[in-house]
């Protein structure tokens, strides 16, 4: 039989805090799997850089623990738009050249070699046509890109999984330190 003393001092032996930190740690790995998993399907990946700027973190603000899912910086600064959503705008030219073929991304037309023309397609479509006369780049004044939500996604999926991995190790530990 455990004493109410007994059963003070065991509780004051538990380093809850480290007990708190060990399953925020796990969930926040877990959080930030999921965020990377949700970026390389929608959206796509290409690069890989979206997926590797995402990063989760602890944050401690007095008696409150956060964790928090970021994404972006200066190798993917294209983070935030592809979470919410929002439109793009041609910013040095007239038009954003929206490449046709995946060997084309990444590229200006402008460095294309041998001579390009534009046409209007019989759709109205403004199209880069090469040297062989296939298109190669849609002209856009503006385009909307739809919210893909990869954080959002990963935070609502986890915040369960949060409560349970808090909850699961506090549990045994205070029960084991108690009998």
């Amino acid at each position: 039989m455990i004493t109410l003393t007994t059963y003070a001092d065991n509780l004051r032996d538990l380093d809850l805090p480290l007990l708190v930190y060990g399953a925020l740690r796990d969930a926040r790995a877990a959080l930030e799997a999921d965020a990377r998993r949700n970026a390389t399907t929608r959206p796509q990946r290409r690069s890989g850089r979206l997926r590797e700027s995402i990063r989760a973190d602890i944050k401690r603000s007095g008696d409150r623990v956060q964790i928090t899912l970021s994404a972006g910086g200066s190798t993917a600064p294209h983070a935030r738009i592809q979470e919410e959503g929002g439109e793009v705008r041609a910013r040095s030219g007239r038009y954003l050249a929206i490449p046709l073929e995946d060997h084309l991304r990444g590229r200006s037309p402008r460095s294309l070699p041998g001579r390009t023309h534009v046409r209007e397609s019989k759709a109205g479509n403004l199209l880069i046509f090469g040297e062989d006369g296939r298109p190669l780049y849609l002209l856009r004044e503006r385009i909307r890109i739809k919210p893909t939500r990869y954080l959002a996604r990963a935070m609502e999926a986890g915040s369960a999984d949060v409560a349970r991995r808090l909850g699961s190790p506090l549990a045994s530990d205070i029960s084991e330190a108690l009998t």
